[in-house]
C-alpha cells in the first residue's frame, strides 16, 4: 500500500480508549468523505516474551490517511483529531505526521 499523506496517532493509556478513538474518529472521516485505514500498536508487554521489557502502558490507534497536501479538509481532518482527544478522554496524547 502507498505511503498516506497524513498519519494521526491517538496514543491512549488503555485498550478501551484506543478503541473508543477509532469509534469516534471513524465517522467524521467518512463524513469528510476521505480515504483512511486504521492501525492499531499495543504495549510491548503484549508481546513479551523475555522480562527485560520495560512495562509500557501505550496503546495506539493510527489513522493513515490518503489526501493531497493543500486539500481543504485537512483543517477539518485536524479539529476533529483534536475534538476526539478532549471529547474521549484528555490522557490521550495527539500526534500528528505530514
Amino acid at each position: 500500500m502507498l505511503p498516506a499523506d497524513l498519519y494521526i496517532h491517538f496514543i491512549c493509556p488503555s485498550e478501551q480508549l484506543m478503541f473508543r478513538t477509532r469509534e469516534s474518529m471513524s465517522p467524521q472521516l467518512r463524513q469528510l468523505d476521505v480515504r483512511y485505514r486504521t492501525d492499531k500498536s499495543y504495549p510491548p508487554e503484549c508481546y513479551r516474551f523475555e522480562l527485560s521489557i520495560p512495562a509500557v502502558e501505550e496503546y495506539t490507534m493510527t489513522f493513515r490517511v490518503w489526501i493531497d497536501k493543500h486539500d481543504p479538509r485537512i483543517e477539518q481532518i485536524l479539529t476533529a483529531a483534536h475534538n476526539v482527544v478532549e471529547s474521549v478522554s484528555t490522557e490521550i496524547r495527539l500526534e500528528i505526521e505530514r
